[in-house]
């Protein structure tokens, strides 16, 4: 069962939900217009988000939860000067909740800059490029970060580039970080696609394996394992394959075949989490969790994503950092229309998005929590979000 809720609505008000006495769920507003929202780790109940003004700008803000306090403004962007369509910022906290990386447009290319809590001092622009993505070290000290063609790390103390990892970085979006310092990454070699690994700070690079098409990685929570899914036909956003590889000797097994459009561990390390298209013809998904040797455990019920769900989809691997779709106590939370609940447009408006939850379990329902098409759980009391713990 989730704890608390950041929730945004269809009209963008940002609000934190709690499970009240009677086992419902009430609501309590944040800021009128929003997108984007991400807990910071720790005990001090904080997040960021992008707040939009009527104008067509946008603003980069840190707010508390229990007061009214205004937030910190960490970043203004002019209109029109947003990553994409519905994404103004992209943030995403340390480990230890002490630094905030953000992408912001810069012009006609991207920027990724930091910004240090609680000093409030912020070093702007410290790799440029586009696409940027990113993810931190375990520890909170570094920052990969691949951008266009250039894998770089990023020492955070001191806000600058620490070592340039490869300027041959393709076929991959997010190099995947491990629990103790390691950093995995793709390099195309001879038609293939070779899985390197290497560490933050530094040393040579060892391979793990070769696939024959575009990757996705994430570690498995503890370390041990990757799990590597494997496009081959990038443009239709599906995956083919998903295999298992051990991280010491590199033995690799297939797990699941697709087509699925994401997959994301479970906080535990014991199941994986799959989105899988309902092949309905109506853009319905239905998630799918298998162990870790790839046998089936339960499926769900089908729901048409929301828009913000199917941005998150598209781009899963670094979503699952900043915006993880498994909560820190072991449920899936999903956001999107059931079709069965729709209303013919002759006899009523329709219901709309809704953010449920689910067991992952075998014969769970889908749990409806409240109206919205955004929905982050609040961290775990030790601060993290589960992928990186």
């Amino acid at each position: 069962m989730p704890g608390a809720l950041l929730v945004v609505s269809s009209r963008g008000e940002l609000s934190v939900a709690r499970r009240d006495s009677g086992g419902g769920w009430s609501a309590v507003a944040l800021m009128k217009r929003a997108s984007w929202p991400t807990w910071r780790p720790g005990p001090g109940a904080e997040f960021a988000a992008s707040a939009l003004l009527p104008s067509g700008a946008s603003r980069l803000v840190v707010g508390q939860i229990a007061n009214a306090t205004e937030p910190l403004v960490v970043h203004e962007s002019a209109p029109g000067e947003g990553i994409a369509p519905r994404v103004s910022h992209y943030a995403l906290w340390s480990p230890d909740g002490s630094r905030l990386a953000y992408v912001t447009r810069s012009g006609d290319r991207l920027a990724l800059s930091l910004l240090h809590l609680p000093a409030g001092k912020r070093v702007e622009s410290i790799v440029e490029g586009a696409p940027i993505f990113s993810a931190w070290s375990a520890d909170s000290r570094y920052l990969a970060c691949h951008a266009g063609l250039s894998l770089q790390v990023v020492d955070a103390e001191r806000g600058d580039v620490h070592r340039v990892v490869s300027e041959e970085a393709a076929g991959f979006r997010v190099a995947a970080p491990g629990p103790e310092g390691t950093l995995l990454y793709g390099i195309p070699d001879s038609g293939a696609l070779r899985l390197l690994e290497s560490r933050f700070e530094g040393g040579p690079a060892r391979e793990l394996g070769r696939f024959g098409g575009g990757i996705a990685m994430a570690v498995r929570p503890g370390g041990g394992a990757v799990a590597v899914g494997v496009t081959r036909h990038p443009q239709t956003g599906t995956f083919e394959e998903l295999w298992l590889v051990a991280m010491g000797d590199g033995q690799k097994r297939l797990i699941a075949r697709g087509p699925y459009v994401a997959f994301y561990w479970s906080p535990a390390g014991d199941r994986i989490a799959l989105v899988v298209p309902a092949q309905t013809g109506d853009g319905r998904h239905c998630v799918r969790t298998i162990s870790p040797d790839g046998a089936q455990l339960a499926a769900s019920e089908g729901i048409v994503p929301s828009q913000d769900f199917r941005i998150a989809l598209g781009f899963f691997d670094q979503y699952a950092l900043s915006h993880p779709v498994w909560t820190a106590s072991g449920s899936l939370l999903l956001t999107g229309r059931r079709v069965d609940d729709s209303v013919h447009a002759t006899l009523g408006d329709a219901i709309g998005d809704h953010v449920f939850s689910w067991a992952g379990e075998r014969g769970a329902p889908l749990e409806a929590i409240q109206p919205g098409q955004t929905a982050v759980a609040e961290p775990s009391p030790e601060g993290g979000t589960p992928e990186a713990r």
